[in-house]
């Protein structure tokens, strides 16, 4: 603090006391760089205890006071409290306003209304500067805080002289020294000082709340693994779950300083992180997607970010590591849905056209194209389902790989298209390839149907492209398929028949009924050897189509469900898919499909009526309604003979041709 030599116009004035007090003030500037930055902050019971402390020393200061005339004490309290009302704030000064007036009026003494007074004016123009002090600034902070201690001067000054003139009249030289000159010249380098330390305070603050931020903020993901590391790999900082990692999998407790790569046992994983590290340490800027090499089948992408101080230098790497282990599977899931037949597993049509380009290169020569079509795939859906359908599709790719993928890949190109791509595989070769091929499919059955392909291949060479070569070998598997339709037709029918017969015993005696009265009448009425062998059979296959129809409801013991019944009448249309898929049987699926159609329009499937309906067709459905009525039921008993010859000429016209009925149970009556 300045002080000023007033000997002359004082001479009993105690500079030791001056003194003191602007040491106390001093210490106070030390009390609060200790605890304005933090501890007072917030908190109104905490800014009260802060107005408690400044109290005390306002206290001590009023009980080293000096005096110019007996009772009024002159020391630095006008100082501290309007530096009070400026850095501390409104509770704080308020509390310390309150304490020091009680303390005065404890002391007494002549000056104490004054003083109290200057306790007032000090604190509570300190409170107005903070409070308005934001319209200075853009004022320079020197000046701002030299015209705040002029005016912290002033004011006491001129307090003391409208308070009582002539009282103070004898000691204004010492008086304006003192107010306009020692005392301010001590509150402007104090705010100066109060002001700076606040300054580093707040800054210190702000650091610390934004090391807390970041700190939270790297925290925060709960799947990644944060950290930053120096040029020497050594930690400077970490989030909570890279410590919790490195816990886990190498167990280690990780401190700031310590050195990354220390704790990386794994040869190639120390090499891998070593070589990522010090790339980004030159500058560079990556992400990387790496297998852990602890532990097959887990990945980790990284990215590598350089840390750069003003200069651009760089001083240290900062690391975002987290698990993409599942990513990396969904990947692997879509890239093999995209190139593999999801039902067989083989590869699809798209990894075949990308691949072939790829294939088509002089070092593979002979290249064979190899094309397979499943033969009664749908007559076999149609029969048993289409879960069978798909049976017989996994076993021929299975059958076709197990073979063939030791000279190339095998691709589904349509629904029951098969073609293998064999290098350097020649014709001879692939001959002895096919016959391995039809060993294997003749041992394999599904439903009871012998696995069956049709086979056609060529071979490429420098003269012939991949196009021609396909298309011969379509060409030659088309025309094979031609000679094995006909015996594979004729054995997957023969299968189904048996499999309808064996779920359902009496079926076999009721077809073979059927087809014998069908023949009876087409002889009847004198048709050829061809047509009779048409009813024939058409008696024999009538209801192929049963063979979709569950067991339970066929062998239901009581009335069928309107739901059940709507099922039941499906199975002329399933007759006529099965059967229409084969050209021997077209002409038979036809009158399979209308056999119960009525003459009156009202049967099924589609209402035909008279001779819409096919003249077979007629046939079949009295034959096939005498003996379902003749025949006994679980539900019902049989009719006989003259009992059903009476339902048949009570129909006749309605449900059945008049004319065939007629010819029908004159043979009847006659058997």
């Amino acid at each position: 603090m300045l002080f000023f030599n007033t000997t002359l116009i004082m001479p009993d004035i105690d500079f030791e006391t001056i003194i003191l007090n602007s040491l106390i003030l001093i210490w106070i500037v030390t009390f609060y760089s200790a605890f304005a930055g933090n501890y007072f902050k917030s908190g109104i019971i905490r800014k009260i205890g802060l107005g408690l402390l400044f109290s005390l020393i306002s206290i001590i200061i009023m009980t080293v006071p000096f005096e110019l005339i007996e009772g009024y004490l002159f020391d630095t309290r006008t100082v501290l409290f309007s530096l009070s009302g400026v850095f501390l704030g409104f509770i704080p000064t308020v509390v310390m306003l309150i304490v020091s007036i009680i303390f005065r009026i404890y002391l007494g003494q002549e000056g104490m209304i004054i003083g109290i007074i200057l306790f007032i004016i000090s604190g509570g123009y300190g409170l107005l500067w903070k409070k308005y002090s934001y319209k200075f600034k853009n004022l320079n902070i020197n000046l701002k805080y030299l015209i705040f201690s002029v005016i912290s001067g002033v004011l006491p000054f001129i307090t003391l002289l409208i308070y009582d003139y002539s009282l103070f009249r004898p000691y204004l030289p010492f008086i304006s020294i003192y107010y306009l000159g020692a005392l301010n010249l001590l509150t402007y380098i104090l705010a100066l000082i109060l002001h700076s330390q606040k300054k580093s305070a707040n800054l210190s603050n702000v650091i610390e709340e934004q090391k807390k931020l970041l700190q939270a903020s790297i925290d925060s993901p709960k799947v990644m693994e944060i950290f930053v590391l120096d040029k020497d790999f050594k930690y400077l900082v970490f989030n909570s779950y890279h410590k919790y990692c490195m816990k886990l999998f190498y167990g280690v407790e990780i401190e700031v300083g310590d050195s990354f790569l220390e704790h990386i046992k794994n040869t190639k994983m120390y090499s891998r992180f070593r070589s990522q590290i010090y790339r980004a340490l030159q500058g560079l800027e990556y992400t990387s997607v790496d297998e852990v090499e602890t532990t097959k089948g887990k990945f980790y992408e990284s990215m590598f970010t350089p840390i750069k101080n003003d200069n651009q230098d760089v001083i240290g790497v900062g690391i975002f590591s987290y698990d993409v282990t599942k990513k990396k599977q969904y990947e692997k899931n879509i890239i093999y849905l995209n190139y593999h037949d999801s039902l067989t597993g083989v590869y699809n049509r798209r990894y075949y056209n990308e691949e072939i380009i790829k294939h088509d290169t002089i070092e593979n020569y002979p290249i064979t194209l190899l094309l397979a079509d499943i033969n009664s795939l749908k007559t076999v859906n149609d029969a048993f389902g289409h879960e069978k359908g798909d049976e017989m599709l996994k076993k021929s790719a299975t059958i076709l790989e197990s073979v063939l993928s030791k000279h190339g890949f095998v691709s589904r190109i349509g629904g029951d298209e098969f073609v293998a791509v064999l290098k350097n595989t020649s014709k001879a070769m692939t001959a002895n390839l096919i016959n391995s091929l039809e060993k294997k499919i003749s041992e394999t059955r599904v439903a009871g149907v012998k696995l069956s392909l049709s086979i056609g291949y060529e071979t490429v060479h420098e003269n012939l492209s991949f196009e021609k070569a396909f298309k011969r070998a379509e060409d030659t598997m088309y025309r094979n398929k031609l000679f094995d339709k006909s015996a594979d037709d004729n054995e997957t029918i023969n299968t189904i028949m048996k499999s309808l017969y064996e779920k359902n015993p009496r079926e076999e005696m009721h077809s073979q009924r059927v087809s014998k009265y069908c023949v009876m009448i087409g002889e009847a009425l004198k048709l050829s050897r061809d047509k009779l062998n048409l009813l024939k059979v058409g008696g024999i296959l009538h209801d192929i189509g049963k063979i979709a129809i569950d067991d339970k409801i066929l062998d239901k013991p009581g009335k069928l469900t309107e739901f059940e019944y709507e099922k039941v009448k499906k199975h002329p249309e399933i007759g006529y898919r099965i059967l229409s898929a084969s050209s021997q049987y077209i002409d038979i699926s036809k009158d399979i499909l209308h056999h119960h159609e009525h003459y009156d329009g009202k049967g099924y499937p589609r209402g035909l009526k008279e001779e819409e309906i096919p003249f077979n067709s007629r046939i079949i459905c009295i034959a096939d309604a005498y003996d379902a009525m003749t025949l006994s039921r679980p539900y019902r008993a049989s009719l006989s003979k003259e009992e059903a010859i009476k339902e048949l000429e009570r129909c006749s016209g309605t449900q059945f041709d008049p004319d065939i009925t007629k010819i029908f149970i004159d043979l009847i009556k006659d058997l």
